[in-house]
Protein backbone atom coordinates (compact mmCIF):
# COMPACT_ATOMS: atom_id res chain seq x y z
CA UNK A 1 0.00 0.00 0.00
CA UNK A 2 1.48 3.06 -1.11
CA UNK A 3 2.10 6.31 1.68
CA UNK A 4 -1.15 8.21 -0.07
CA UNK A 5 -3.65 5.05 -0.27
CA UNK A 6 -2.65 4.53 3.48
CA UNK A 7 -3.34 8.49 4.36
CA UNK A 8 -6.41 8.22 2.45
CA UNK A 9 -7.46 4.95 4.29
CA UNK A 10 -6.47 6.44 7.71
CA UNK A 11 -8.73 9.16 7.16
CA UNK A 12 -11.71 7.12 5.44
CA UNK A 13 -11.45 5.28 8.70
CA UNK A 14 -11.14 8.36 10.65
CA UNK A 15 -14.35 9.96 9.26
CA UNK A 16 -16.35 6.99 9.41
CA UNK A 17 -15.14 6.82 13.38
CA UNK A 18 -16.46 10.05 13.51
CA UNK A 19 -19.93 9.20 12.17
CA UNK A 20 -20.19 5.76 14.51
CA UNK A 21 -19.48 8.21 17.58
CA UNK A 22 -22.09 10.66 16.14
CA UNK A 23 -25.30 8.22 15.48
CA UNK A 24 -25.75 7.17 19.16
CA UNK A 25 -26.39 11.12 19.75
CA UNK A 26 -26.65 13.61 17.26
CA UNK A 27 -25.57 16.93 17.07
CA UNK A 28 -24.97 18.56 13.85
CA UNK A 29 -23.07 21.18 15.18
CA UNK A 30 -20.62 19.33 16.91
CA UNK A 31 -20.39 16.42 13.42
CA UNK A 32 -18.99 19.37 11.77
CA UNK A 33 -16.47 20.57 14.32
CA UNK A 34 -15.33 17.22 14.23
CA UNK A 35 -15.10 16.84 10.61
CA UNK A 36 -13.32 19.97 10.01
CA UNK A 37 -11.00 19.14 12.50
CA UNK A 38 -9.45 16.28 11.29
CA UNK A 39 -9.73 18.05 7.43
CA UNK A 40 -7.42 20.89 9.31
CA UNK A 41 -5.08 18.68 11.30
CA UNK A 42 -4.38 16.65 8.17
CA UNK A 43 -4.61 18.75 5.04
CA UNK A 44 -3.69 22.21 7.02
CA UNK A 45 -5.86 23.81 4.26
CA UNK A 46 -4.93 27.86 4.29
CA UNK A 47 -7.77 28.97 1.06
CA UNK A 48 -10.63 26.25 0.48
CA UNK A 49 -14.40 25.81 -1.09
CA UNK A 50 -17.14 24.79 0.50
CA UNK A 51 -19.81 23.94 -2.38
CA UNK A 52 -23.68 23.61 -1.77
CA UNK A 53 -23.05 25.74 1.78
CA UNK A 54 -26.63 26.30 2.56
CA UNK A 55 -26.79 28.32 5.87
CA UNK A 56 -22.61 28.52 5.79
CA UNK A 57 -22.39 26.28 8.46
CA UNK A 58 -19.55 24.74 7.62
CA UNK A 59 -17.88 27.32 6.34
CA UNK A 60 -18.27 29.20 9.89
CA UNK A 61 -16.72 26.51 11.17
CA UNK A 62 -13.66 26.52 9.03
CA UNK A 63 -13.49 30.41 9.91
CA UNK A 64 -12.88 29.57 13.46
CA UNK A 65 -9.93 27.25 12.47
CA UNK A 66 -8.49 31.10 10.35
CA UNK A 67 -8.63 29.56 7.25
CA UNK A 68 -9.43 31.75 3.91
CA UNK A 69 -13.02 29.97 3.34
CA UNK A 70 -15.33 30.74 0.44
CA UNK A 71 -18.73 29.06 -0.30
CA UNK A 72 -20.92 28.71 -2.85
CA UNK A 73 -24.78 27.36 -3.47
CA UNK A 74 -26.70 27.66 -6.45
CA UNK A 75 -29.96 28.88 -4.08
CA UNK A 76 -30.79 32.62 -3.32
CA UNK A 77 -32.39 31.90 -0.48
CA UNK A 78 -29.60 29.57 1.32
CA UNK A 79 -26.79 32.37 0.95
CA UNK A 80 -29.19 34.66 2.41
CA UNK A 81 -29.43 32.75 5.29
CA UNK A 82 -26.02 32.12 5.21
CA UNK A 83 -24.71 35.97 5.88
CA UNK A 84 -26.72 35.52 9.06
CA UNK A 85 -24.48 32.43 9.88
CA UNK A 86 -20.76 34.09 8.20
CA UNK A 87 -18.84 36.35 9.37
CA UNK A 88 -16.61 38.17 6.45
CA UNK A 89 -16.32 35.15 3.89
CA UNK A 90 -17.11 35.18 0.41
CA UNK A 91 -20.57 33.87 -0.40
CA UNK A 92 -21.43 33.64 -3.54
CA UNK A 93 -24.41 31.89 -6.34
CA UNK A 94 -22.83 29.59 -8.14
CA UNK A 95 -22.79 26.21 -10.31
CA UNK A 96 -21.06 23.31 -9.04
CA UNK A 97 -20.12 22.29 -12.46
CA UNK A 98 -19.24 25.27 -13.75
CA UNK A 99 -17.18 26.79 -10.92
CA UNK A 100 -16.11 30.81 -11.39
CA UNK A 101 -12.43 30.09 -9.55
CA UNK A 102 -9.37 30.57 -11.67
CA UNK A 103 -6.91 27.20 -12.12
CA UNK A 104 -5.09 26.27 -8.76
CA UNK A 105 -6.65 28.52 -6.43
CA UNK A 106 -8.01 26.00 -3.86
CA UNK A 107 -5.83 23.46 -1.26
CA UNK A 108 -9.43 22.29 -0.34
CA UNK A 109 -13.00 21.90 -1.72
CA UNK A 110 -15.47 20.46 -0.10
CA UNK A 111 -18.98 19.17 -1.15
CA UNK A 112 -21.17 18.00 2.43
CA UNK A 113 -24.55 16.65 1.03
CA UNK A 114 -24.21 18.13 -2.09
CA UNK A 115 -22.71 16.12 -4.89
CA UNK A 116 -26.47 14.23 -4.72
CA UNK A 117 -28.03 16.84 -5.47
CA UNK A 118 -25.55 17.45 -8.75
CA UNK A 119 -27.26 16.26 -12.45
CA UNK A 120 -23.59 15.87 -14.25
CA UNK A 121 -21.20 14.99 -10.99
CA UNK A 122 -18.22 14.29 -13.68
CA UNK A 123 -18.37 17.59 -14.31
CA UNK A 124 -18.36 18.67 -10.95
CA UNK A 125 -15.22 16.59 -10.05
CA UNK A 126 -13.27 17.99 -13.25
CA UNK A 127 -14.02 21.48 -11.69
CA UNK A 128 -12.62 20.60 -8.92
CA UNK A 129 -9.29 18.70 -10.07
CA UNK A 130 -8.83 22.34 -12.04
CA UNK A 131 -9.15 24.69 -9.00
CA UNK A 132 -7.29 22.67 -6.45
CA UNK A 133 -3.68 23.52 -5.95
CA UNK A 134 -1.33 20.38 -6.89
CA UNK A 135 -1.55 18.72 -3.46
CA UNK A 136 -5.13 20.00 -2.99
CA UNK A 137 -7.87 17.78 -1.38
CA UNK A 138 -11.57 17.50 -2.44
CA UNK A 139 -13.67 15.85 0.76
CA UNK A 140 -17.05 14.70 -0.48
CA UNK A 141 -19.83 13.60 1.90
CA UNK A 142 -22.72 11.73 1.12
CA UNK A 143 -25.80 10.46 2.74
CA UNK A 144 -25.63 6.73 3.48
CA UNK A 145 -28.38 6.15 5.96
CA UNK A 146 -31.97 7.48 6.70
CA UNK A 147 -30.92 10.18 8.98
CA UNK A 148 -28.35 11.55 7.28
CA UNK A 149 -25.63 10.50 9.28
CA UNK A 150 -22.22 9.43 7.20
Amino acid sequence: MTREEKMIQNNVTEHIEVGVEMSTDFDHGRYLNLLTRRLFDSFHPKKALDVGCEKGELVNVFQKYGVDIYGIDISKQSLYHAKDVVQDALLCQADAEMLPFKNNTFDLVTAHHSLEHLKNPDYFIRECKRILRPDGVVCIVVPISPLGLT
